[in-house]
């Protein structure tokens, strides 16, 4: 069985979305093995997912229902093959942090792409930021999907 888990600040966001994402795709494709996860930074469990990001994920067809976040320990960690982060200020506090081994923590958008992009924040921004937020992180999960397809 492989882990990967998201992570950004709150655990109610980005990371809810990359995971929700990933395991509605790799349900579809039939992959299995694959355990999905998340956490946050800064998460802390009476935090909600807000109303803008429930409905982009509901307009998606995309389960959120009984999230509750956590805060990335070392437990999450050791238990975690990869642990893909929101921007790279994630990458570098879970570093400082918890120090875990080289290359187990990665920027999600490198990770699925090649790319060195962060995740912007929609917190705040209202309803089209997380649309856009949305789209982004769908077209790494679509990347991360089709690998994950390809090693099983």
């Amino acid at each position: 069985m492989k882990k990967i888990t998201f992570v950004c600040t709150g655990n109610t966001c980005r990371s809810v979305m990359a995971q929700q994402l990933l395991r509605s795709f790799l349900e579809k494709e039939g992959v299995n093995g694959v355990e999905v996860g998340s956490a946050g930074t800064a998460a802390y469990p009476h935090y909600n997912i807000i109303g803008d990001l429930k409905e982009v994920m509901d307009n998606e067809g995309i389960n959120y229902e009984g999230h509750t976040p956590k805060m990335i320990d070392r437990d999450i960690l050791e238990t975690s093959d990869v642990v893909l982060a929101a921007t790279r200020a994630h990458v570098e506090e879970i570093e400082s942090r918890l120090n875990p081994p080289t290359g187990k923590v990665q920027l999600l958008s490198a990770y699925a792409a090649g790319e060195v992009w962060d995740i912007e924040d929609p917190i705040g921004r209202g309803k089209s930021a997380y649309e856009r937020v949305f789209v982004q992180i769908k077209k790494y999960i679509e990347k991360i999907t089709e690998r994950l397809k390809n090693e099983n």
